[in-house]
């Protein structure tokens, strides 16, 4: 007679934390209010910056940073403050990756994201997570979440340039872009 095989030991297996999540799905799914800006809405806005299209979103508050704020230790500095909460609690991410603080903090409190440093020209979409997010993304998601979607495929290149000044001539802004 034969030997009935014998059930192998059960392995212990390793714990995984999961935060945040890269699977795709449509806007209508999420159970967070998600602002979905497509290339076509940002050129059509007029404006020349992130900062500028940032600032001009419903959910954004009172905290943001524009690059022209200059009563601070990050002058020329450009951050988002989304549900009227501080730069330093909105999470921003460049293709779904968390990114590098600016350098000087925010009245040698908070540090936060330059929205200045993300090169205009090359941005595909943003994706404004309205809510907190920080049960997925953590701390730094309080207020919400900011992903800019870089563009992937370029076919030849492109050059911008556009300068503006006040109606009082007290201040000026150059903006040169360059993609290809």
């Amino acid at each position: 007679a034969a030997l009935a095989p014998t059930a192998a030991a059960p392995t212990a297996l390793q714990t995984i934390v999961v935060t945040g999540s890269l699977i795709r799905q449509a806007t209508i799914v999420t159970p967070s209010p998600v602002q979905i800006i497509s290339r076509a809405q940002i050129v059509q806005s007029g404006y020349t910056n992130m900062s500028d299209v940032l600032r001009h979103i419903s959910a954004n508050g009172q905290g943001t940073l524009s690059q022209s704020f200059s009563f601070a230790f990050a002058s020329g500095g450009a951050g988002i403050a989304l549900r009227g909460l501080d730069v330093g609690d909105t999470l921003v991410l460049i293709n779904g990756e968390q990114t590098v603080p600016y350098p000087l903090f925010d009245d040698n409190e908070r540090n936060f994201v330059d929205l200045s440093a993300i090169p205009f020209t090359a941005v595909q979409q943003v994706q404004v997570l309205k809510d907190g997010g920080s049960a997925l993304y953590g701390s730094n998601a309080i207020a919400g979440v900011v992903n800019v979607i870089l563009r992937k495929q370029y076919q030849g290149f492109k050059v911008t340039a556009s300068t503006g000044t006040s109606s009082h001539w007290d201040g000026t802004t150059e903006h040169v872009g360059f993609i290809g």
